[in-house]
């Protein structure tokens, strides 16, 4: 895709079918897609220049195929990411991110199927910018994968490096503490991003998060024997 002299580009389909193909940023800076991007297939995003060229899909996004997705630059910690915006996604595909950072800008853009960073000894990175509510996906991170967390993320199940987590609420402060490198404290903010510093928590598993229940009134029994009861209530007579 060519930028044609404007930065940012803007490029309109009214139904761009990925097949199998692959989607190159052919200029500086960022292009925008406008739309309908449909994956049937596996399918690749990528630059391989090592200068800032950003993917901004604004297109509607659907099909089920995977989306694998590689930045040149890896060494400007993802500045120029893949942003992805629609709120109305239907696409059910898997992440692959191979080095660059994923950005999920819209509500449920990223869909609802597996999300893999930074397995192939490169460096990679996701965050969403909405509650991730996967419940029957994973998020897989590698040892070279980050997840940019300050949201309430929830998935089936979390491996980070090898090691699954059990099922259970982490909040950011102990993920950080156990796995630093998975989940930074603060990293460089993304375009279209106001975040650079970690809060929020992963959920893994069929857990409900949330206060406490009110406690509440169940049962009412006597303690004792009845001998000691008709006892008890002859004193009080005789009071």
């Amino acid at each position: 895709s060519k930028h044609t002299g404007f930065n940012p580009a803007t490029n309109y389909y009214a139904r761009l079918v990925l097949n199998g193909g692959e989607v190159f940023n052919g200029d500086t800076g960022q292009i925008n897609f406008q739309g309908r991007i449909d994956v049937q297939a596996n399918s690749v995003f990528y630059n391989d220049v090592a200068e800032n060229r950003t993917f901004r899909i604004d297109s509607w996004l659907t099909g089920s195929g995977n989306i694998f997705y590689h930045d040149a630059n890896g060494t400007n910690n993802g500045i120029a990411d893949f942003n992805v915006t629609g709120t109305t996604n239907t696409f059910t595909g898997q992440w692959i991110l191979d080095q660059g950072v994923l950005l999920g800008s819209g509500i449920n853009s990223l869909g609802t199927n597996n999300i893999t960073v930074g397995t192939n000894g490169l460096w990679a990175g996701v965050e969403t910018l909405y509650n991730i509510n996967n419940t029957n996906s994973t998020l897989i991170l590698g040892a070279n994968g980050q997840m940019f967390l300050h949201q309430t993320n929830h998935f089936a199940a979390v491996v980070i490096n090898g090691t699954s987590l059990a099922n259970g609420v982490y909040p950011f402060a102990a993920l950080n503490s156990t796995y630093p490198t998975s989940f930074p404290a603060t990293w460089t903010q993304q375009i279209g991003s106001t975040f650079s510093a970690g809060s929020g928590e992963i959920i893994v598993g069929n857990v409900v998060a949330g206060p406490p229940p009110t406690p509440r009134v169940t049962h009412i029994g006597l303690s004792g024997t009845r001998s000691e009861e008709r006892r008890v209530g002859k004193e009080c007579r005789s009071r």
